[in-house]
């Protein structure tokens, strides 16, 4: 009979311990997803506030052969 105790005891631990694991599995889980929601949008964040930057830093000579003409007719106006 103690045989019998033993390995319900035994078989209840190995299940609780199981559950446990389970447990942990689905939170490790879902801390893994926040985290790469979180650095995918920061990446993509970071990609727009990088592509904004390369668009302000356009060449002054570009702006300023479209902007001599309409520079020198203002007065004229």
């Amino acid at each position: 009979m103690d045989r019998y105790d033993d390995f319900n005891i035994l078989s209840r631990s190995l299940t609780e311990i199981s559950a446990d694991i389970t447990e942990v599995l689905t939170q490790l889980d879902g801390f893994v997803r926040r985290v790469m929601v979180t650095l995918t949008s920061s990446l993509s964040w970071r990609t727009a506030a990088d592509e904004i930057t390369q668009a302000r830093m356009v060449p002054i000579g570009n702006l300023y052969t479209r902007l001599s003409r309409t520079v020198r007719d203002a007065p004229r106006l």
